[in-house]
């Protein structure tokens, strides 16, 4: 829609409308904000789709997040006999902490040489810190809370793989950084 006579083009990143998250409200003014832009560029098919089902129309255009290859680029990675595996992601319910931490708990009954490093501020931080004492994993799990962005490329390059346990992700530029 035209704002002071300029041309709006949406970009949409949220996770709320596949998650259902949208109040009867929200989800109106949405609509009407939403069905008046020139374009509507979400970053994935799965989150337009999402958009769609709740009712918005509009001439839509999937864009990707972009990620910044200067800065995001493949480095080989030294031999370790420790298998690093990494995490980046707010700390919140809808990123699964707590299952990853269970799930490092049995794989610590079998095996000893991983680290896991979780990489990422967010409202449970201090919640899911609370969880791996309780669970006995300080050896095996660090928490680094948030970090400055462009020092994550190093954990990226020091990780053999990451994980991604997000139920709904819209597009991960996590994921996509990681495989830059």
């Amino acid at each position: 829609f035209k704002f002071r006579k300029k041309l709006v083009i949406l970009t949409e990143h949220w996770s709320g409308f596949p998650l259902k998250q949208l109040t009867k409200t929200n989800k109106l003014i949405a609509k009407i904000a939403i069905n008046h832009c020139k374009v509507i560029c979400p970053v994935s098919l799965f989150l337009m789709k999402s958009m769609q089902k709740s009712g918005i129309s509009g001439n839509f255009k999937v864009i990707p997040n972009p990620i910044d290859m200067k800065i995001f680029y493949y480095k080989k990675k030294q031999q370790n006999c420790v298998v690093k595996i990494l995490f980046v992601g707010r700390q919140i319910p809808e990123r699964n902490t707590p299952i990853i931490l269970k799930a490092i708990k049995e794989i610590s009954k079998e095996f000893t040489n991983f680290h896991l490093d979780i990489v990422g501020g967010g409202s449970h931080l201090e919640q899911y810190e609370k969880l791996c004492n309780k669970l006995e994993l300080k050896k095996f799990v660090t928490f680094h809370g948030q970090v400055v962005r462009s020092n994550i490329i190093d954990y990226i390059h020091s990780a053999d793989f990451v994980l991604i346990p997000a139920g709904t992700e819209t597009q991960s530029v996590f994921l996509n950084e990681a495989m830059a």
